[in-house]
């Protein structure tokens, strides 16, 4: 193809329009990052936070958004920035994040165990808590963390009240003793139960990731998507009724922005069509959250 038939895409993508159907398959299937300012906003925090100098009451975060919005794939990247690696002047490896799921069950102990497991360190799930919490200050300075990330938090939601208020005191605790930043990832949901103890919402700043709105970034991550995306001929998904279904069948996260991007592109290349049409997205949009919920209760 003439250059100039393929100014909808990046230099890189170009390249891979001379790979094979199945090889251009996989690479959509692998996904692409694009860094837009939301996320920028997010990471930029997360940094200011990682780089804290230690305070008595150091701050922390609360990341939330609506499922498939993004969360995960953002800490993944901040991981990536920060990993662990050998520790020149001692014994043990450095490990400056810890991650670890949120246990639904918002005990103490389970807290602990996921930490523990999470520095790979040693111990007896049967020991009681006050060992266990022991166990889990020894190791996070020993090994350098130096933030603690809560994924999942709307988990601690499914548990008693009183629980969850014993947990809330739980991550004061720790943030108080390890005078480290912890960052909550989950559903605004969450955000419920930490404003049931007005000392915690305090040190837990909220950072969202919205939905995305029909709007100049809306029209710019389409734009990103197409460039990244290894079709033959413009899709011009900037195109006001194109970009309007998308939104729509999408429900505005990005996850299912990609999702359906990806499942349209793949379409198009089986076909022979090398690009996304209205027809492409009208036929991967019948996997759309709304659908698959629809399924779950049929």
């Amino acid at each position: 193809m003439a250059s100039e038939e393929l100014l909808h895409l990046n230099d890189i993508t170009r390249e891979k329009l001379t790979w094979t159907n199945e090889q251009r398959i996989d690479d959509i299937r692998k996904g692409y990052w694009i860094p837009h300012p939301d996320a920028i906003k997010v990471l930029d925090q997360l940094e200011i936070l990682y780089h804290h100098p230690k305070i008595q009451r150091m701050p922390c975060q609360f990341v939330e958004s609506a499922t498939n919005n993004g969360k995960s794939r953002i800490i993944d990247i901040f991981m990536e920035r920060h990993p662990a690696e050998d520790n020149l002047h001692g014994e043990q490896i450095s490990i400056p994040i810890i991650f670890v799921e949120t246990p639904g069950s918002a005990r103490d102990g389970d807290l602990y165990d996921e930490i523990l497991r999470a520095l790979n360190a040693p111990f007896r799930a049967s020991a009681k808590d006050p060992v266990k919490y022991g166990m889990v200050i020894e190791y996070v300075e020993k090994l350098g963390a130096k933030m603690l990330f809560l994924d999942e938090i709307h988990n601690i939601t499914v548990a008693r009240q009183d629980l969850q208020r014993s947990f809330l005191y739980t991550l004061k605790k720790l943030n108080n003793r390890l005078r480290m930043p912890i960052v909550a990832v989950g559903a605004r949901e969450a955000l419920r139960a930490f404003q049931t103890s007005e000392e915690v919402a305090n040190r837990f700043v909220p950072i969202s990731l919205p939905r995305w709105k029909n709007d100049d970034n809306f029209r710019r991550l389409l734009k990103s998507f197409e460039m990244k995306l290894p079709l033959g001929k413009p899709s011009n998904l900037v195109e006001p009724e194109l970009a309007s279904l998308i939104l729509s069948f999408s429900e505005g996260t990005i996850g299912e922005i990609y999702r359906l991007l990806s499942d349209a592109a793949i379409l198009s290349i089986k076909n022979g069509d090398e690009r996304i049409t209205k027809k492409l997205i009208g036929t991967a949009s019948k996997n759309s959250p709304s659908e698959r919920k629809k399924k779950a209760y049929r």
